[in-house]
């Protein structure tokens, strides 16, 4: 461009002339200098202070440039990835059709060993083959990993394929903000893992202080923003009513929650939220409270308090349900601690407090205070009867923490200092205790309930039978790691809602199991396999308890003291294992008691026959009209006795007094007359074998002539239980109380347990083959035919997933397409802004360089002036 200076209107010196023609010289050379470079680059601007603006909305799409074509880079890697796969999968289906065809032709008709065993060896030569496909691999990662790329996923562990993959897929970005699948874990196209066992019981974690508002209401939280209103209403009638409205929207756990509503508390109120139970509590002062939303917002609901109630002294919210995480500890999974606030005279001194132990006999503590001590050696102990916690201390001088720091030393009881009635963070808990005895410290919401982590698990895993020691573990994840000890081969993780925890087995062609240990612990977890809820159509790996109709699928015969007694079970009716325990236990009239195995998994079936819990002696005489009943404490036939009762009166003043020489009883009536109940009474206090009780009040005078009566119908518990059960029929072998080959099961114990028919097992292609191998090698030909069936199903999900590889480089290849546009139309907006018009800038240089020729000769023509030239 070229510059033009304006002409001077006076006279100028020639210094100055010189220096204005020098400038524009160089201003010119530097536009010529510029537009070069333009020419030279194509460039419009090289610096953002060339176009600011041009400059800003080149960077931004130099930026989404640069990641749509590394969007596209991983899009290309993730087809190759996806194409390696799909040629991978390409001939599982010819090879398991092949299979299935061998298999037909020596189960469908009668087959030698031979033709058995050359089926067999193409079964052996087909699961190494699928062993190779699952651990195929594509530029050093293998494909059927899932998230688990850098390991081989199929591992041949004995006469079991285990898998070690993952069942979450590897994805990368194929577009801004888009992840896609890499690749495909082999769970889903071969199969690898079992049907969850997933966790029957809501492991619902205690809520406590500082629960985050994250994990509340199932993991949904509270609405953002956050803030409710309470109203309050005075005892007095007199007194307004006032209301605040509460923002709750910087609150981030349940403490924080409880203090911003006591800071917002309403005038003429103090305000007193706490974690009570499972939910928040507030409580109010000299009045009611009303807890109302704000318009528009659902924050009191979030937060499980009652809306819109009549005025209460205290409002109690609902189960907050807070989601289940791996840091939860797992003494908090069952029941809940009690909890409460020590509010003592004076400021400064007042202590927060909670049960260490889950339960009711924590609630509603006693707080007794008392003189004793010297100031820092204050101690605490506690009575569990009274539910009386007492406090030495040395009066005047000790303080609320120190107080706190004796209930937290003697262990029952956590103790803290309280803000609300500190004057500041510094005076808190330093303000002294006044004696004195405090009821109702702690609220009524504590629950009893503990985990049993004493007695561990059992877990059955093909041939192997795993007792998991859990009383080490202290947290949730601490019982996941002991599940996923690789030995075990199986895989824990919490479910998907976060109410409980699910258990997987990773190995095929075995059997899988969990029960219990001797106690409750499986059952408690919510991950025993074999519960009273089990449905008999789930035994024999799905094949169910199949009735055949006859009266004697299950016959269960007892003899007892020589003679039998049989009994056939109508099965019609069950459904599930409760089901089967009701109907034994029913159609035997009581003799057989059904139960679940304690240690493993089964039902045990215990004959009753002849248990008797004993009787207890009993005798009855009469007095004043009135029946006095002797009943022996104990079930014992040597409490039938004869006895002696005479009433006499020796004169005096008093109630009756009872003396016993061997079996004679006297009662004096000491100035009589007396009543039957007050004899009665006087006796049982001193006939300590037996309860005696009066059914009336009769006034009884002596002398009352000597009566003798007895006592009769003792007799000792009797444990001898049925001589002999056995149990036989179809639905008893399906059930596992008869082994394989055998028709019944007989024992002299008085006890018959089952095996455990309600297993699980993965449903995968290698469990299929080698079901079927075992089956062709034992030539069990019923075993073998419903694998045969299998192949379809693993035929099928095969397909499914090579269809679903297929279906994903469709859409990779429109995205690439899409990718590809859209850079193209990003370079020409990248263009448009920072790109030079070449044949602007051409003229524009041509032009500026006869600006530039046309200033130089200017310059030329006035330095050659002299003062000749103006004479």
């Amino acid at each position: 461009m070229t510059v033009i200076q304006p002409i001077a209107s006076s006279r100028i010196s020639s210094s100055a002339a010189r220096d204005r023609i020098t400038a524009q010289i160089q201003a010119e050379q530097r536009e010529l200098f510029r537009l070069q470079n333009q020419l030279s680059t194509g460039r419009r601007i090289f610096l953002p202070s060339d176009d600011a603006s041009s400059a800003q909305r080149a960077l931004v799409l130099q930026r989404t440039i640069e990641r749509k074509e590394q969007s596209l880079t991983n899009l290309q890697g993730t087809k190759s990835s996806l194409a390696s796969a799909e040629v991978t999968l390409a001939n599982i289906t010819d090879s398991l059709n092949s299979i299935r065809a061998d298999a037909l032709g020596v189960i469908g008709e009668p087959s030698d060993a031979d033709e058995r065993d050359t089926v067999v060896e193409l079964i052996n030569q087909t699961l190494n083959s699928l062993i190779q496909i699952g651990n195929s691999t594509f530029v050093g990662s293998h494909l059927f990993s899932g998230g688990e790329s850098s390991i081989a996923p199929y591992v041949v562990n004995g006469r079991y394929v285990e898998y070690l993959g993952g069942e979450v897929n590897p994805q990368t970005f194929v577009d801004l903000g888009f992840l896609y699948d890499t690749a495909t874990s082999g769970d889903s196209v071969l199969g690898g893992l079992s049907e969850a066992i997933r966790g029957e019981v809501d492991l619902n974690p205690q809520l406590m202080p500082n629960t985050r508002l994250a994990q509340i209401n199932g993991g949904a939280g509270i609405s953002p923003n956050a803030s409710i209103e309470i109203v309050f209403e005075p005892t007095l009638p007199t007194e307004p009513s006032t209301s605040s409205v509460i923002d709750l929207s910087t609150a981030t756990t349940l403490a924080d929650v409880a203090r911003l509503i006591e800071n917002g508390a309403p005038e003429g109120t103090t305000l007193y939220a706490r974690v009570s139970g499972q939910g928040l509590s507030i409580s109010a002062s000299d009045g009611g409270i009303i807890i109302r939303e704000v318009v528009g917002g659902n924050s009191a609901a979030d937060l499980g308090l009652p809306v819109d109630t009549v005025a209460l002294p205290t409002q109690v919210g609902s189960d907050l349900n807070p989601v289940l995480l791996k840091t939860d500890s797992l003494s908090d999974l069952v029941g809940v601690k009690s909890r409460g606030r020590l509010e003592l005279p004076g400021l400064n001194n007042d202590i927060t407090i909670a049960a260490n132990a889950n339960g009711t006999n924590y609630n509603n503590l006693t707080i007794d205070i008392v003189d004793g001590a010297t100031v820092g050696s204050e101690f605490a102990t506690y009575d569990l009867g009274t539910n009386t916690l007492t406090v030495t201390i040395d009066a005047g001088e000790s303080t609320g923490a120190q107080i706190a720091a004796a209930i937290n030393a003697e262990g029952t009881f956590s103790a803290a200092t309280d803000y609300r009635d500190a004057e500041s963070a510094i005076t808190e808990g330093g303000g002294t205790v006044p004696l004195g005895t405090y009821a109702g410290v702690t609220d009524n919401a504590g629950v009893d309930g503990e985990l049993d982590l004493t007695s561990g698990l059992q877990v059955v895993n093909g041939d192997e039978t795993y007792v998991i020691d859990t009383s080490t573990a202290e947290t949730v994840e601490d019982l996941l790691n002991l599940l996923n000890n690789p030995e075990y081969g199986l895989l824990a993780t919490t479910n998907a809602s976060g109410t409980g925890i699910d258990v997987r087995s990773r190995r095929s062609g075995v059997d899988f199991a969990i029960g219990e240990n001797g106690g409750t612990t499986a059952t408690e977890l919510g991950i025993r396999t074999y519960t009273g809820d089990s449905l008999l159509s789930n035994f024999n790996r799905g094949v169910g308890v199949i009735l055949e109709g006859s009266t004697n699928d299950l016959t269960i015969e007892t003899i007892d003291g020589g003679v039998s007694t049989t009994y056939d079970i109508d099965l019609s009716s069950v459904f599930t294992v409760d089901d089967l325990i009701n109907a034994i236990e029913t159609q035997t009239g009581g003799i057989i008691d059904g139960s679940l195995v304690t240690v493993g998994n089964g039902v045990a079936l215990t004959g009753t026959h002849g248990v008797s819990a004993g009787t207890p002696s009993i005798g009855t005489t009469t007095l004043g009209g009135d029946t006095l009943t002797f009943t022996a404490l104990t079930n014992d036939p040597g409490l039938d006795l004869d006895f002696t009762i005479d009433i006499i009166d020796s004169g005096g003043l008093g109630a009756p007094v009872t003396t016993i020489v061997g079996n004679t009883i006297t009662v004096d009536l000491l100035g009589g007359p007396s009543t039957s109940d007050a004899i009665a009474s006087s006796i049982d206090s001193v006939l300590t074998t037996f309860s005696v009780v009066s059914d009336g009040t009769s006034s009884v005078s002596a002398p009352v002539p000597p009566q003798a009566f007895s006592t009769t119908g003792g007799s000792f518990p009797s444990a001898a239980g049925t001589d002999t059960i056995t149990i036989s029929g179809s639905a008893a072998k399906q059930l596992g109380f008869v082994p394989d080959g055998q028709q019944s099961a007989t024992t002299t114990t008085g006890s018959i347990t089952s095996t455990d028919r309600h297993t699980y097992e993965v449903d995968s292609v290698f469990n299929t083959l080698i079901r079927l191998r075992d089956a062709l090698e034992n030539d069990d030909i019923f075993a073998a035919g419903p694998e045969v069936d299998r192949i379809v199903e693993d035929i099928t999900r095969a397909n499914f997933g090579r269809a679903e590889i297929g279906s994903r480089l469709q859409n990779l290849d429109a995205i690439e397409a899409r990718l590809e546009d859209e850079t193209i139309d990003l370079r020409e907006a990248l263009s448009l802004e920072i790109d030079a018009d070449l044949t602007e800038v051409i003229t524009d240089l041509t032009a500026q360089q006869f600006s530039l020729q046309a200033s130089l000769q200017t310059a030329g023509q006035f330095l050659q002036l002299s003062l000749f030239d103006y004479i």
